[in-house]
């Protein structure tokens, strides 16, 4: 359906000008009379065909996506702030009313986690992609991207809003954080030549933990579905041996980084969770993360940025050196996150791996994205090796099917489910790429060895102490 659907990311369309990253910026939109425009922004209707709103600075407005579709909204308001939800797809479905129903609830568990709410209006705004997945330029990178106060998403087209909690609390959590506390590089954007704060670890890690913690602190998460949340998390991590979270961050622009950014809602995540318990630990249980955040927040607000260098300062200063400590070693040092001695100050256990034979092609995979397309890199897990795979083998094709289609078909995932639980007697063709030069590995799955690593356990013997520190991190 033809100039049915625009959606305005004043980034593209609005020139930087030096000089005017400060001003005010009034937009004036001559739109079709049957569309709908829809923003965090207020939108004033002018008549029929015309609709104009402002943004205070450049950077307000470029913060402030807005789409213009048939109109499908439906708005709710929770402890105070007012919620647009507006779905913009081909069709005459309405379907918004359903969405908002399903986000008040995940919105409700936000409130609930907050003592209150930093803003009082947001916006929801979907673009779900109804046309074939194939025709969009990048179609393994369909998500969500959060702004001050809205966030945009960009999916695929379903009538009910299936699978949507995790990724909306976590959007919607960043009024939080960077809206309320963030360093002069988010504060004063650098739009010629960015510059690039070092504690995403805080801006995402911390949020996409809060974006877990806040179904359990609400009760409506049971703490064993946490747990396997953390773990699967820390499972997904691969990362090299030593790894700086803020080196990571000030560099996150460069290739390489690129690569390793989704680790920041896996290890960052599981380091919020760490350092929780640090601070918890530190304060007899009486302060937490959020906590401290929250004092921060009070302290800086959305309006006075920190400088990048002295947030550790800062939250030295309201929890004390053992959190000092845990940051300088964890988080800008290069030393990997210490579950082995975390994890038992709230009575949990921590296996580093275990061991077992299976049936399988002698081979473990790790998921990545490379120049925005799926990528797949090899490594044998044991001596018994059928496919003769080298450590480093990026994967091209198997059976014949390539790789950008093995994620969107129905034979791809087939294809898949064979890497990962093979029959007796089931053979694989695969093609590689080993150092520039394409390879095909044929073989027969066997009894391999498989080493599945990072267990979190509750330990039965955990002492009061213990428990009662778990359960100030987690209901506290």
């Amino acid at each position: 359906e033809e100039d049915s659907i625009f959606v305005l990311n004043h980034g593209g369309i609005v020139a930087f000008i030096d000089g005017m990253q400060k001003r005010q910026f009034n937009v004036t939109v001559r739109r079709p009379q049957h569309l709908f425009g829809g923003s965090s922004l207020r939108i004033e209707r002018l008549n029929d065909s015309v609709d104009t709103y402002a943004a205070r600075t450049f950077d307000e407005l470029v913060d402030s996506p807005t789409i213009f579709s048939l109109p499908d909204t439906a708005t709710f308001n929770v402890a105070g702030v007012d919620v647009l939800v507006q779905c913009a797809h081909s069709g005459v479905d309405n379907i918004a009313r359903v969405y908002a129903d399903e986000l008040a609830k995940h919105c409700q568990t936000i409130a609930r986690f907050l003592p209150a709410m930093p803003v009082n209006r947001y916006a929801f705004l979907f673009y779900l992609w109804r046309g074939d997945r194939t025709k969009v330029a990048r179609p393994f990178e369909m998500g969500a991207l959060e702004h001050n106060t809205s966030s945009f998403y960009f999916l695929g087209f379903q009538r009910k809003p299936i699978g949507l909690s995790e990724i909306s609390i976590h959007e919607f959590l960043h009024i939080l954080v960077p809206l309320n506390l963030h360093s002069h590089e988010i504060h004063e954007f650098n739009f010629r030549r960015p510059v690039m704060s070092q504690h995403l670890w805080l801006y995402e890690g911390t949020t996409e933990y809060f974006a877990t913690l806040a179904p359990l602190h609400d009760k409506t998460m049971k703490e064993d579905r946490f747990r396997n949340e953390m773990q699967s998390k820390l499972r997904s991590s691969g990362l090299p041996d030593t790894f700086s979270l803020t080196e990571f961050s000030r560099d996150v622009l460069s290739e390489a980084n690129q690569e390793l950014y989704p680790q920041i809602y896996t290890y960052g995540a599981v380091n919020a969770f760490y350092l929780d318990i640090v601070i918890r630990s530190a304060s007899g249980g009486k302060q937490g993360l959020l906590d401290v955040v929250l004092a921060l927040m009070k302290e800086f607000g959305p309006n006075r940025p920190f400088h990048d260098d002295s947030l550790f300062d800062h939250i030295e200063r309201v929890t004390g050196p053992k959190v000092r400590a845990y940051l300088d070693t964890y988080v800008k040092g290069r030393n990997p996150i210490p579950s082995a001695d975390i994890l038992p100050l709230i009575g949990w256990k921590y296996i580093p791996e275990k061991r077992s034979e299976v049936l399988g092609f002698g081979f473990e995979f790790d998921f990545g994205m490379s120049s925005g397309k799926p990528s797949v890199k090899l490594s044998p897990t044991g001596k018994v090796n059928p496919l003769k795979v080298e450590n480093g083998d990026v994967l091209v094709s198997v059976e014949d099917v390539p790789l950008s289609e093995l994620f969107d078909s129905a034979e791809g995932r087939t294809m898949l489910r064979k890497f990962r639980s093979p029959s007796k007697g089931a053979t694989l063709k695969m093609v590689v790429n080993r150092n520039g030069s394409e390879l095909e590995r044929n073989g027969e799955a066997t009894m391999v060895e498989k080493i599945d690593r990072h267990f979190f356990e509750v330990d039965p013997a955990a002492t009061p102490e213990q428990v009662a520190l778990r359960n100030a991190v987690f209901y506290e």
